[in-house]
């Protein structure tokens, strides 16, 4: 046996010691995002830091399944909290309550689909939405909430004035995050937006608990008898 191969056994066990330690130390890491004080992942540098930490250490099955996760912790937290919604109007208040603190912006919206014989139409049923900047009931498919909705894939623009199918409804919006609202059998069926005067305001980690919140609306609307033809005029009225 060579003098190399004899230093390397010697220095394998080493090796793996460390491998294992910072393994362990990874796991720490992830334990205070996941336990301790998983609020902090809405802001990007903590959360590429945790994701960076499953990535190299392998946890969880590395970025991907760390991030997936996370969402749905998120996920199961939010329908919790919605779940002892009475009825349209409850859930979607109280949405909309939960949404404006994942973007702190004073511009959010949740809207549903809406059929009546031939038209679809998107209708905001809660708004979160400051003084003097505009509110509206109604809107089409033509611009990027539209787009979301028919593909089911968010939006997260730090530029929006960038994007060909914007549309604008407040002439100092920046930055716009939009999520699809699915139904549980996956079918896009309403939106939240959430739009901000900050270019690049909206980060990662706000993304993701966003489509957690998302994903508790949609799995939440069967029980609350929600029907996308339902008359306009049951729908929730804005405040």
């Amino acid at each position: 046996m060579s003098r190399f191969s004899v230093r390397s056994a010697e220095l394998a066990p080493i090796w793996i010691s460390i491998a294992l330690v910072l393994i362990a130390l990874g796991n720490v890491v992830l334990a205070v995002f996941w336990i301790v004080a998983p609020h902090l992942l809405q802001y990007d540098g903590a959360a590429a830091l945790a994701s960076a930490v499953a990535l190299l250490t392998g946890t969880f099955g590395g970025l991907g399944e760390y991030q997936r996760r996370t969402r749905d912790r998120f996920e199961r937290r939010y329908r919790d909290q919605l779940r002892t919604s009475q009825d349209l109007a409850d859930l979607v208040t109280e949405a909309i309550n939960i949404f404006k603190d994942i973007t702190r912006t004073d511009y959010n919206q949740v809207m549903l689909v809406h059929h009546e014989g031939y038209t679809s139409s998107l209708y905001v049923v809660a708004d979160s939405i400051a003084p003097g900047k505009q509110r509206y009931r109604r809107t089409s498919f033509k611009g990027l909430v539209g787009q979301v909705v028919g593909d089911g894939r968010p939006i997260r623009a730090s530029n929006v004035k960038k994007l060909d199918r914007y549309m604008s409804a407040v002439p100092s919006t920046e930055a716009e995050l939009i999520v699809p609202i699915c139904s549980p059998d996956g079918a896009p069926v309403g939106v939240l937006n959430s739009e901000s005067d900050s270019s690049g305001h909206f980060t990662h980690g706000m993304e993701i608990r966003s489509e957690a919140l998302a994903l508790a609306i949609g799995s939440l609307l069967p029980e609350v008898h929600w029907s996308s033809v339902q008359p306009v005029s049951t729908l929730p009225q804005l405040k």
